[in-house]
């Protein structure tokens, strides 16, 4: 415990001493004359009153005295935290709620065991044996055992048969018994079913755990109340199945959800919203915002649900990488998004309508002409099929479902942001840190809809003073570097010059890449290529003056990168000399065999004139080419590899130089193979044609095997050092 929390109160706040640190902490700063602005009778002014100054301070005071009486634990509820105000209140939830499920669950333990003793006696544990072969049914879901069981011992039907006090509905429903769970529950009363165990969950509970959508449809019919039991933490059904993720139980379980049922706290639907998130349904996640618009600015243990999203870049177009023949259905794959209706209890779905419920929809409809709906019944008709052809046309399409419900769902969080908060620094406190953390992500939609609905954000900046130009720059994200050239709005990005450390947006570019980042390129040379591309695009973007500053540690920008980077230097100058030995080796070989094959031509020469024999011949022509092409391709082939050798290999050398020896060695090497093939086919066919035509075909036909191996074992290598040294690259200027 440090000196300054021991001034304040006795001990660091934890679980167990909330009472005796409030009212302690309390004293404190009201004798720091403090308190009001955590009893908010002191209320933050707007940022443009000449007052704000001075609420900020005593909010920062009365912030910091909280944070640093705190323990490790509560400390980690309120670290992200902003106002005085805030922190107090979630640690008063926090403490009192754990407080409450401490108590109840102790006292739930001592009346349990308490009837546990009544019924099985007082031998404890081993009382419980009586129930294994009933324990044993439900586990293994073998009804026909158990029913005899319940049979001879009829209060074993409700009996805790394990130490948590678990029924057999319990135990059957959370290995997923189903068959098991449904006989059961025909024969229990429809108030057994809401029996809790020792934590407090009903078996409806453990079916959103690990149960299936005809579990809970059983035991929801005959007991609709389980719908709003609460377990001892205060979970709900619908909120366990959300944090499970058991998407055909949540979906179900959503449906039967009223606007009453989600409105019932704002703590509730905020942790449903966030757990919808994370459980990828952004179809229910829209629909709950629609029904309840104020979880938008809601925190959840610190966050808000656009925190959430921020971090899962799958979620977004902008981060997926798919490959040329995905690319190509997703543009060409229809998906809508459903409207949303309030009076039909339509929410949004989490993957398309199977083709049955959009015939049902299509025959519902009466607005519609005959000759539409037909043509609606054979595009159904014609994806279903086409599905089955080309399975992963399903998957491009669900993707593409996810990405559009993703993008929707940031609109309408941003939205109903700005409609329920008019502050401006509570907006850029609540749409801030997503947007840096989606920048990290490279997630472009963030970007998109702070330009289209509050512009200024751009210019937020996080704990070390970088804006998102910065953070874009030092994660190596080029789409969201991209999109601010594009828009312009990277001119007005120069608020920050230096972050806490006294980087500048030069320093930046110098560091290196984070490894998720440096791994999308393959092979340490053109990991640096990339990195120097990077920096010298940034040293054009920044005012010249950049290039001279120093940092907190005393460094230019061109000194810090040449310190971040030596070991990819290092690693860059060992694949190459690696790579350029073998290539070496390969090109000698061929120009061995094609300079031998140039004097020793198929057939032989004449001996009175000195001809080649088939001289005359077509194949013997295409012999010549293919040898003398062969023998200077892969002479300059091996004269590329030998510079890389003997390269410098100096820093800038990997941004053009090498890079482009590298190139021209490998397209050289290429053809110098399909050329000695050439001529190895080409001799053939004039050796054994006009004997053994068939066999010479295959023969021939067999000589292309290694020069497409050896394409498309180099040829994604190549297409990466051109692409990144003679194309755009990953910028677009």
């Amino acid at each position: 415990m440090s000196s300054l929390s021991k001034a304040m109160v006795r001990e660091v706040l934890t679980y167990d001493n909330y009472d005796d640190w409030k009212i302690l902490m309390k004293n404190y700063l009201v004798g720091k004359n403090l308190w009001g602005i955590v009893d908010e009778t002191e209320r933050e002014p707007p940022t443009d009153d000449p007052s704000y100054a001075a609420w900020r301070e005593k909010n920062s005071k009365a912030l910091h005295a909280i944070q640093i009486s705190c323990g490790t634990d509560m400390f980690s509820h309120v670290k992200k935290l902003s106002s005085a105000r805030e922190a107090w209140k979630c640690l008063a939830n926090e403490c009192m709620s754990a407080w409450g499920r401490s108590r109840k669950i102790t006292e739930t333990l001592s009346s349990q065991s308490q009837k546990m003793k009544e019924v099985l006696g007082d031998d404890g544990g081993e009382s419980l044996s009586k129930y294994r072969i009933l324990y044993n049914a439900a586990f293994y879901g073998d009804w026909k055992t158990a029913k005899r069981f319940i049979d001879k011992h009829p209060e074993a039907l409700t009996a805790g048969i394990d130490n948590w006090s678990k029924t057999a509905l319990h135990v059957a429903a959370f290995f997923g018994n189903t068959n098991f769970v449904v006989e059961l529950v025909k024969i229990l009363p429809p108030e057994k079913l809401a029996i809790q165990n020792l934590v407090g969950s009903t078996a409806f509970h453990l079916v959103t755990e690990g149960g299936t959508r005809k579990m809970a449809e059983a035991m929801l019919e005959k007991n609709p109340g389980l719908f709003h039991i609460r377990d001892f933490n205060g979970i709900t059904p619908l909120l366990s199945a959300a944090n499970f993720c058991r998407k055909d139980v949540l979906q179900y379980l959503y449906g039967c959800a009223t606007d009453a049922c989600l409105n019932s706290t704002i703590e509730d639907s905020a942790a449903l919203l966030v757990h919808l998130i994370a459980a990828d349904c952004y179809g229910m996640a829209l629909d709950l915002l629609h029904r309840c618009p104020e979880v938008a600015s809601t925190h959840v243990n610190g966050e808000t649900a656009l925190d959430f999203l921020a971090r899962k870049p799958y979620a977004f177009k902008s981060r997926n990488r798919f490959g040329f023949w995905h690319r190509q259905i997703y543009s060409w794959v229809h998906v809508e998004l459903p409207t949303h209706s309030h009076t039909d209890k339509k929410f949004y779905k989490d993957e398309e309508d199977s083709l049955e419920e959009e015939q049902v929809s299509i025959n519902g409809s009466h607005q519609r002409s005959s000759t539409h709906l037909v043509l609606c019944y054979i595009n159904q008709l014609l994806w279903i099929v086409l599905q089955r052809i080309v399975p992963s046309i399903k998957s491009v399409r669900k993707s593409k479902l996810m990405h559009l419900q993703a993008r929707e769902l940031v609109e309408h969080l941003f939205k109903n942001v700005l409609m329920a908060v008019k502050n401006d620094h509570k907006v850029e406190k609540l749409l801030g840190p997503p947007l840096i953390a989606a920048t990290e992500f490279g997630i472009v939609e963030f970007l998109e809809m702070t330009l289209k609905y509050y512009p200024r954000l751009i210019e937020y900046p996080d704990a070390n003073l970088r804006c998102i130009l910065h953070v874009a720059v030092l994660n190596r994200q080029e789409m969201i570097f991209n999109h601010l050239k594009k828009t312009g709005r990277h001119l007005a990005l120069r608020t920050f010059d230096r972050d806490i450390y006294l980087n500048n947006i030069l320093h930046l570019a110098a560091k290196l890449a984070p490894p998720q980042q440096l791994n999308c390129v393959s092979g340490a040379a053109l990991q640096l290529q990339r990195e120097l591309q990077w920096f010298k695009v940034v040293e054009k973007l920044a005012p010249p003056k950049y290039r001279e500053w120093k940092n907190s540690h005393g460094l230019k920008p061109q000194l810090l990168f040449s310190e971040e980077h030596k070991d990819l230097v290092a690693n860059g100058e060992v694949w190459m000399k690696e790579t350029a030995t073998s290539c070496t080796v390969a090109a000698a070989l061929i120009i061995t065999i094609m300079f031998a094959a140039a004097f020793t031509v198929p057939g032989g020469i004449q001996s009175d004139t000195g001809n080649p024999i088939f001289v005359t011949s077509k194949s013997f022509m295409v012999f010549v080419i293919s040898d003398a092409f062969a023998l200077f391709s892969s002479s300059t082939s091996m004269l590329m590899f030998l510079s890389i050798l003997t390269s410098r290999y100096a820093e800038d050398d990997f941004l053009k130089s090498l890079p482009q020896k590298l190139i021209i060695g490998l397209a050289m090497l290429f053809f110098s193979i399909a050329a000695m093939m050439t001529t190895f086919c080409s001799t053939i066919f004039i050796m054994l044609c006009s004997r053994l035509r068939l066999i010479s075909i295959v023969l021939t036909s067999l000589a292309v095997v290694p020069v497409t191996l050896f394409a498309f074992l180099q040829f994604p290598l190549f297409i990466d050092m051109v692409f990144y040294t003679y194309g755009s690259g990953i910028f677009r200027y």
